[in-house]
């Protein structure tokens, strides 16, 4: 299996490759002249090797490219080569890939492409075929590309991408895509041998011919290198075939001790709470989630509940600040899953359920997803976008939402409760904040009717009053619960603060014993105050002494003449770095011997003073400031 050389070879000149597998990069040879790069390749980078991989050697190399443009380029060998695809030819492309965590913020990375490279006399826009890792979140999706003529369809970029990846700085992956041209329901991906669903969710579907020219393959970026479209990470065993390769052919490719890392969509399903309390609703704040626009996948852990508290309806204007184990505020690390849940009376038949929430959401009713919104894909307001108008009524009367607020309405027939049931569970699920999003619900509403054009009413618990969503009988209810998360936050605060109270009580009792044992002196007439008070006093009235007996001409000459050419020319060395055991930006500190034995300033004699000799000898070595920049006669 390693015995191939590093190359992209031709069929008609490579009797080890067959007619259908056309090229193959394993990265063990050195490059043939047919191959060139730009950028910085790294051709010793460790691939994947046993015994994680066991199909692979102990020492097996990878290409590892930075971005920055980094790419091997191999020019076209003209019309009819064995890497132009047209209708009706079947391509299949597969790697080994390894992302680095720089990927991860987002943008798309090249594993090899042909066409829309931007080089002279080709254009812009002719991707002939492309096989791409799709970053966001943290997380790597299976991406296939291909334009087809623009004079043909208007819509002419045709991109299939995988629902489900792997998360970026995981190691090792192997990647594949096989596709006919001319039929789109023909398409497959597979991800650590696993198949992927995907959509095409570029220009849809089409049977429509790529783009057929002789522009260059390239491995590891596109579009003239741009930073965009450049992998981040390395690369092994590239093939390229002319034809499908099956299931159990691209499965037999990926061995790995531990299995597939693959980041798969859990199952979606109503959260299991256990008994409510009866009359409330459940609002749970958990930490954990790996993104703001999916819910969790196979392989990652569950939220952590951080926080839970109750409300009396499906209403909720904002969530309690955090505090941490001290006392002290905090952030709620993001994106935060706000989960309300409660048992509400809702008849049988067909009712209208209203939903209200700023970002990704799910409405469940015993089990049954009922609706959904969707994440905030776009930035968040910058005040560059257009104004959002104010959204009218459903119906005269009725409260309009909140600001960039989503709204699903959705008819639904409930069933006949089982007898002995009396009660349906309802479970909201919302995820809010997210990176350069605030930690911020807008107004959550939840809303319920059963007659059509008429007000909705808003959700409550089974056994308390339903209330019309209008804005007199919303606003006094918004200011309640505010006051109601506020005194939740004080007894959050306080009773986080009791917990450090033996820390402090033994911090305190340390300081009265310090104070006790090296009280300082003071004069009688400070014996009633604070010990601490009587010491501060003190030595501000010893400060004020000493100062009254300063000449004031001197003290102006030394501020504003001799302390900055100290600052400037010798703190540096012998301010709080006190180099050769001087320091001289304290008048204790000028008094006293440093290492040489001799103090610095003897008041009243400048003959005796190491500070004078230094700045104004000329024996070498004994200069100060060392080197040319001397002090001048004046200073």
């Amino acid at each position: 299996m390693r015995s191939l050389l590093f190359a992209i070879l031709l069929f008609h000149s490579a009797p080890h490759l067959s007619a259908q597998q056309v090229a193959h990069w394993d990265f063990e040879s050195p490059l043939p002249p047919e191959v060139t790069t730009a950028g910085k390749v790294n051709f010793d980078a460790a691939g994947p090797r046993s015994p994680e991989y066991p199909g692979f050697s102990e020492t097996n190399r990878a290409v590892q490219l930075s971005g920055e443009g980094s790419r091997l380029m191999l020019a076209d060998p003209g019309e009819n080569s064995v890497y132009d695809f047209t209708n009706g030819d079947q391509i299949t492309l597969e790697a080994w890939v390894q992302l680095d965590k720089a990927s991860g913020a987002g943008g798309t990375r090249t594993i090899v492409s042909k066409g829309r490279t931007h080089q002279p006399g080709f254009p812009t826009d002719n991707q002939n075929w492309a096989l791409r890792i799709t970053t966001s979140d943290g997380m790597g999706k299976l991406n296939f590309l291909f334009a087809s003529d623009p004079k043909a369809s208007s819509e002419h970029w045709h991109r299939w991408t995988s629902n489900s990846g792997f998360k970026v700085d995981s190691g090792w992956h192997h990647v594949a895509v096989a596709y006919h041209f001319g039929e789109p329901d023909s398409l497959r991906g597979w991800i650590d041998g696993l198949p992927m669903a995907g959509t095409w969710d570029l220009g849809g579907k089409t049977t429509l011919a790529p783009v057929t020219d002789n522009d260059a393959v390239w491995i590891g970026s596109t579009m003239n290198g741009g930073a965009s479209g450049t992998l981040i990470g390395s690369v092994d065993e590239i093939r390229i075939h002319r034809t499908l390769l099956d299931h159990q052919t691209i499965t037999a490719r990926f061995e790995r001790v531990g299995g597939p890392r693959v980041l798969v969509p859990l199952p979606a399903s109503m959260p299991q709470l256990g008994t409510l309390p009866a009359g409330e609703v459940a609002v749970i704040l958990s930490e954990g989630m790996q993104s703001d626009r999916r819910w969790i996948h196979l392989g990652e852990s569950e939220p952590e509940e951080q926080q839970r508290f109750a409300i009396k309806s499906m209403l909720l204007g904002r969530i309690p600040v955090r505090y941490n184990n001290r006392g002290l505020r905090s952030a709620w690390s993001t994106p935060l899953l706000v989960t309300m849940a409660t048992d509400a009376e809702l008849p049988a038949g067909d009712v209208e359920l209203l939903l209200r929430v700023r970002a990704l959401s799910r409405l469940w009713i015993d089990g049954e997803l009922i609706t959904e919104t969707e994440a905030i894909l776009k930035q968040p307001p910058n005040g560059e976008e257009e104004v959002t108008p104010v959204a009218e009524p459903l119906v005269p009367g009725q409260r309009i939402p909140g600001y960039h607020q989503q709204q699903q309405i959705h008819k639904v027939t409930l069933p006949e409760l089982p007898a002995g049931t009396d009660t349906r569970r309802v479970v909201l699920e919302m995820l809010i904040g997210g990176p350069q999003l605030r930690v911020e619900t807008g107004e959550i509403t939840v809303g319920l009717r059963t007659q059509p054009d008429t007000i909705f009413n808003l959700l409550t618990p089974a056994g308390l009053p339903a209330f019309p969503l209008t804005d007199a009988e919303v606003t006094p209810r918004l200011q309640l619960l505010d006051e109601q998360i506020t005194a939740l936050e004080r007894r959050t605060r306080q009773h986080a603060a009791a917990s450090q109270q033996e820390y402090w009580d033994q911090r305190h009792r340390l300081a009265r014993d310090l104070a006790t044992q090296h009280r300082p002196p003071v004069p009688d007439e400070f014996a009633s105050e604070h010990p601490v008070d009587a010491f501060l006093q003190h030595r501000i009235q010893q400060a004020l002494a000493e100062t009254a007996t300063t000449d004031p001409v001197q003290s102006a000459h030394f501020q504003t003449r001799i302390l900055p050419l100290l600052k400037s020319r010798c703190f540096r060395c012998h301010g709080d770095q006190d180099k050769g055991g001087l320091r001289l930006n304290t008048q204790s500190g000028l008094f006293t011997a440093g290492d040489s034995g001799d103090p610095a300033v003897v008041p009243g004699d400048p003959d005796a003073s190491l500070l004078i000799a230094r700045i104004s000898g000329d024996t070498a070595g004994d200069q100060m400031p060392p080197g040319p920049d001397r002090m001048t006669a004046e200073q």
